[in-house]
């Protein structure tokens, strides 16, 4: 029998004992009265492998450990235990693994160790922090990202949100900054649809012939392409981040090579060999009639075509392609005199990967006045970009969300990416999280749900 004096200092006349079983454990404790008043000696019949600790209390509502642990092994044990309390309460706790462990909760720090520290050998994080409790006590007075290593399976179709944590142990509040790079960089392979016409986009003319930049090349020529690079973003395109353009004086814009070409085809044709967007592929001549300028702000590049005219036929168009920092491309028409009859509108991906959207081919579908919106999906996957910013307030732990996401329409897996976390201190390395996601059939995407307004847990 081990011994173990728990010395509980009152005034106390006849002392209350109890011992309490948690429900459906097979261990059969039982308490007697030793020879010597006020000692006891509490017996369990125990289990192979299980971990055990003993809890007292003196009023069944606060309960606390014993610096106890105790390995299984089918055998009785017991423990002499002493109080001078005129009721205490003691009750066996144990792990049910299968295989015996000195670390039951798994949370990086021994049970030993937890009992000295007075946190909860059961519960990997006994604070409620989001941290386990041994990465709470590694890291103290430190800055820290946890987990070290995400990884997640997800079936077709199905989306998860897995916490991240950044934990300011410090006693100064640091700015930080998140990103999410790798291979969900390939992911966005679907887009939408919608216009003026059903209420869904919103026509929204920026001038800008007097404030942008004349486009000189494609402003006096048939059949050419002009190079714009753009800044301060790159552009994210069927999951490619693109940072120069090719505006064609037929229409189109165009990545990776120009496109000159005069003779508009269905938006997923062969004859398309680099990614494009048709805002009014047709055959264009601003030798006749027109000038296209670029206007690049902070989160959208415009491009206008204003009043070019048709090579074969009477008529001019004025219209835009805009291009957004978020990957949402708008077209507006302003005016169109001549015929749309021999013009695409949409978007397509390279030859052979089948992934485009087309608007119109060669039918009455532009107005004046018509607002189209070619849409990403899923919507807000701000790739390759730092994402969010933050502030973590000195003693706290914020909380910011990982949107894992498969796509129904895609297959494979797995998908690596890395979440970058740089704070704003000197000396303070950035930390790089790992994540991997696997899939039945689709592909994700892996973006930051949130901080929109962060959660401080403190």
């Amino acid at each position: 029998m081990r011994t173990f004096l728990a010395l509980l200092f009152g005034t106390f006349t006849v002392a209350s004992l109890h011992a309490q079983l948690e429900p459906s454990q097979p261990e059969k404790t039982s308490l007697s009265t030793s020879a010597t008043a006020g000692t006891y000696t509490f017996s369990w019949n125990s289990q192979p492998n299980r971990s055990y600790f003993i809890q007292q209390s003196e009023d069944l509502a606060s309960w606390v450990y014993l610096p106890i642990t105790e390995r299984g092994d089918g055998q009785t044990l017991s423990y002499g235990l002493s109080s001078a309390a005129t009721r205490v309460f003691w009750r066996l706790r144990f792990s049910s693994l299968a295989t015996y462990s000195d670390d039951v909760d798994n949370d990086g720090l021994s049970d030993a160790a937890e009992l000295a520290l007075g946190r909860d050998p059961l519960k990997a994080d006994a604070q409620n922090t989001g941290l386990p409790d041994g990465w709470a006590v590694a890291y103290a007075g430190q800055l820290s990202v946890f987990p070290t290593v995400i990884r997640q399976t997800l079936s077709a179709a199905q989306t998860l949100t897995t916490p991240v944590f950044i934990s300011n142990d410090t006693d100064q509040a640091v700015g930080f900054q998140i990103a999410v790079t790798g291979q969900q960089t390939n992911t966005i392979r679907t887009y939408g649809s919608t216009d003026s016409l059903t209420g869904q986009a919103v026509y929204n003319w920026t001038d800008i012939s007097a404030t942008g930049t004349k486009l000189q090349t494609v402003s006096s020529a048939d059949d050419a392409a002009e190079a714009v690079t753009l800044s301060p973003f790159a552009f994210p395109f069927f999951g490619q981040n693109y940072g120069t353009i090719y505006v064609s004086s037929n229409g189109l814009l165009s990545f990776g090579a120009a496109n000159t070409s005069y003779s508009n085809t269905p938006i997923l044709s062969a004859g398309n060999t680099a990614p494009i967007i048709a805002g009014f592929w047709g055959d264009l001549d601003t030798n006749i009639s027109g000038d296209i300028y670029y206007l690049a702000q902070s989160d959208r590049l415009i491009v206008q075509y204003e009043q070019v005219g048709f090579h074969s036929s009477s008529g001019t168009v004025t219209f835009q392609i805009v291009l957004n920092s978020n990957g949402v491309i708008d077209l507006f028409y302003k005016t169109l005199t001549g015929s749309a009859l021999s013009a695409t509108v949409g978007i397509a991906n390279s030859t052979g990967t089948g992934e485009g959207l087309q608007s119109a081919y060669n039918q009455s579908y532009i107005t004046n006045g018509l607002a189209v919106k070619l849409s990403p999906g899923p919507a807000g996957s701000s790739v390759g970009l730092p994402i969010a910013t933050g502030t973590a307030s000195a003693r706290s732990i914020q909380r910011v969300d990982l949107l894992m996401q498969a796509l129904a329409s895609m297959s494979g897996g797995p998908y690596n990416a890395t979440l970058s976390v740089t704070f704003n201190r000197s000396n303070t390395p950035v930390w790089f999280v790992p994540v991997t996601l696997k899939v039945d059939a689709g592909n994700p995407v892996i973006t930051l749900a949130e901080p929109v307004s962060a959660r401080l847990l403190d």
